[in-house]
């Protein structure tokens, strides 16, 4: 017989990803969505998924970086392949946004942006 659930184990949200592709497409970055939202109340996180054809390892995928206009997350560098963004931690701001670049090896970068709803 199985041992009986405790508290935390019971109402531990699944968390909740906004999936944002990375494309390399002839040597420039693309990001879909390029303005990625994520719900603060529904504690949804941003994953940067490597959509290039390569063996996803440490470092070799990708770098996105929010800079001096600041991370919505606790972190403001993400790398590899299904990197996860951690809840938004600044105030929901339907009108605000933040840019951040994503680089990948030997190719132009780009300069999507996110937000954080309710």
């Amino acid at each position: 017989m199985a041992a009986p659930a405790t508290a935390t184990e019971k109402y531990t949200p699944t968390p909740k990803f906004v999936p944002i592709e990375i494309h390399v497409i002839k040597n420039k970055v693309e990001v879909i969505p390029e303005t990625f939202w994520v719900s603060k109340g529904a504690k949804e996180e941003a994953m940067w998924i490597c959509k290039q054809e390569h063996e996803h390892g440490h470092n070799q995928c990708f770098l996105v970086h929010f800079g001096e206009h600041g991370s919505p997350f606790a972190g403001s560098t993400f790398v590899d392949h299904e990197s996860r963004s951690g809840h938004a931690v600044v105030q929901h701001d339907a009108t605000k946004t933040y840019k951040y670049t994503v680089w990948v090896p030997g190719c132009e970068p780009c300069d999507p942006q996110g937000g954080v709803t309710p």
